[in-house]
C-alpha cells in the first residue's frame, strides 16, 4: 500500500497556545468531563426510571446522546491539538470529523421539531396524544434524525405558532403549565439556532470586524453549551427528573451510612 500520497492540514485558529496551552488543556478537559458527567446522568436516570419511560424523556435521553456525540466529536481532538506543539490534521481526519459535526446538528435540529411535535400534540390535542404519538413512532423519528435543517425548523416555528394559539384561549394555569413543559425546548432551540446562524453567516462573510478569538468561541459553542446546559436544564426544570436525581442522590448517601 502506498501511504506517501496523504494530505495533512495545518490548523492555525488557536490563540497563544505557547503561552496558555497547559491552561487551555484543563478548562477545555474540565468541560468535557462535566459534559460526559452530566448528560450520562440524566440518561441514566431516565433509563432505570420506568416512570421516565414516555416519548417526551425518549427524546430527551437521545438528545442527551446527540450531544454526547456531538462533543466527542470535537474535544478529543481539540485536547490533542492544546498538547501538540503543531496542529495538524490528515485530509480524510478533518472530513470525518466535519461529518461527524454535521451529523450532530442536523440530528439535533431533527430532534428539536420531534420535541416540538411532541408538545403540541400533548397542549393542543391531549385527549389524542396516546393514539398520535406511540413508542414505535418515536423509535421511527429518532432513526430518521439526520436529515436536512431548515424543514425542521420551520416545522418547530409552526408548531409553537399552534401551541401559542391553544395558550391564549385558555386559562392562565394552563398557559403556566405549557410554558414549564415548553420552556427548556425554547431555551435549547433558540440558542441552538442563534449559534448554527453566526456560524453558517460569518463562515460564509468571513468578517473581519469580529475579534479573533470571539469568532472562534462562537463558532464552537453549540458543541460546547448545548452539551454542558442541555442536561442541567432539563434536569431543574422537567420535576419528574429532578426527583428521580434526588432519590437517587439520598439513595446514595443511605447506602453510605448503611456500609
Amino acid at each position: 500500500m502506498d501511504f506517501t500520497n496523504v494530505t495533512y492540514l495545518t490548523l492555525n485558529g488557536h490563540v497563544d497556545l505557547q503561552t496558555y496551552r497547559y491552561f487551555y488543556f484543563l478548562i477545555t478537559l474540565t468541560v468535557y468531563i462535566s459534559i460526559i458527567v452530566f448528560n450520562t446522568a440524566v440518561i441514566f436516570v431516565i433509563f432505570m426510571n420506568k416512570r421516565l419511560h414516555e416519548p417526551m424523556y425518549i427524546f430527551i435521553a437521545a438528545l442527551l446522546c446527540n450531544a454526547l456525540f456531538g462533543a466527542t466529536a470535537l474535544y478529543p481532538k481539540l485536547l490533542i491539538d492544546l498538547l501538540s506543539e503543531k496542529q495538524v490534521s490528515s485530509y480524510h481526519g478533518c472530513s470525518f470529523q466535519a461529518f461527524c459535526v454535521y451529523t450532530y446538528a442536523a440530528s439535533e435540529f431533527m430532534l428539536l421539531s420531534a420535541m416540538a411535535y411532541d408538545r403540541y400534540v400533548s397542549i393542543c390535542k391531549p385527549l389524542h396524544y396516546s393514539n398520535i404519538v406511540k413508542m414505535p413512532t418515536v423509535r421511527k423519528l429518532i432513526c430518521f434524525s439526520c436529515i436536512a435543517i431548515f424543514p425542521p425548523v420551520i416545522f418547530i416555528i409552526y408548531s409553537y405558532m399552534r401551541i401559542l394559539a391553544v395558550c391564549l384561549k385558555n386559562s392562565k394555569d394552563f398557559r403556566r403549565k405549557a410554558l414549564q413543559t415548553c420552556l427548556p425546548h425554547l431555551i435549547i432551540f433558540i440558542n441552538f439556532s442563534v449559534n448554527m446562524c453566526f456560524e453558517m453567516i460569518n463562515s460564509r462573510l468571513e468578517s473581519k470586524q469580529i475579534p479573533h478569538i470571539i469568532a472562534i468561541i462562537l463558532s464552537v459553542e453549540y458543541l460546547l453549551i448545548p452539551p454542558l446546559f442541555n442536561p442541567i436544564i432539563y434536569g431543574l426544570k422537567l420535576q419528574e427528573i429532578l426527583k428521580s436525581i434526588k432519590r437517587l442522590i439520598l439513595w446514595k448517601k443511605r447506602a453510605e451510612v448503611y456500609f
